[in-house]
């Protein structure tokens, strides 16, 4: 398993995995790739860090996004 920062390339694979666990709302999902997204595209704004976790075959496993979240 291989970490690394997420890139706009796996924004579909990310989609698709969220929808798959089928715990997501259609809202969710779309805050959840946005969140991604915004990090992939403002990482000088530091607001949120994203990586995924590649198998050996390449294929995106799972992702992480995090972010401080204000008045914690």
């Amino acid at each position: 398993m291989k970490i690394r920062p997420a890139e706009a390339k796996d924004l579909p694979r990310l989609h698709d995995i969220l929808v798959a666990t089928a715990r997501f709302t259609d809202d969710e999902v779309e805050i959840a790739v946005h969140l991604v997204d915004s990090a992939i595209k403002h990482p000088e704004k530091g607001d949120y860090v994203a990586h995924v976790a590649e198998g050996s075959d390449a294929r995106i496993q799972g992702y992480v996004c995090f972010g401080p979240t204000p008045m914690t």
